[in-house]
């Protein structure tokens, strides 16, 4: 395995290794209710609302996500909530969608298109209604991906 040298500031310098990859969850949610939320809406971090997202450590391959969310109230029309995944500020274009049209618990993960990121990426989630009528709340939203190793 090929070292690889990384300045960590003007006087320290050291070696690493990249010695495999490793699978890695990162949860995003949004507690409060949301009612009409037809603009997207971006998740919370383990309540730290920074708007930005999780900076990654190592490179990383991001490969499924996920939803759960609670449905409070609807008029019984069927109703997306997508969970779209962005990547330093961007839309990946990735996201999970889920259908609704009456009140109860609701998820769903799906397998994505592989995303490529390097470290010091952010990454973030944001959600949305796909129209009005409905209030949906406890939103866990789980990204999973495959990191590398550094040692």
């Amino acid at each position: 395995m090929a070292k690889k040298m990384v300045v960590l500031d003007d006087t320290n310098v050291r070696l690493t290794t990249t010695i495999g990859k490793a699978p890695c969850l990162v949860s995003f949610g949004y507690s409060k209710g949301a009612t009409n939320q037809t603009t997207q809406l971006p998740a919370t971090i383990e309540s730290s609302d920074n708007g930005v997202g999780f900076r990654l450590t190592s490179n990383a391959t991001i490969t499924a996500l996920s939803s759960q969310f609670s449905v409070g109230a609807t008029d019984g029309v069927n109703t997306d909530l997508s969970a779209v995944l962005y990547k330093n500020g961007s839309t990946t274009n990735q996201n999970v969608t889920v259908t609704y049209n009456s009140v109860g618990n609701f998820g769903n993960s799906f397998g994505i298109s592989p995303v490529s990121c390097s470290a010091g990426d952010t990454i973030n989630i944001k959600f949305f209604q796909s129209r009005t009528g409905t209030t949906t709340s406890n939103h866990v939203f789980m990204v999973q991906m495959l990191i590398d190793v550094v040692v």
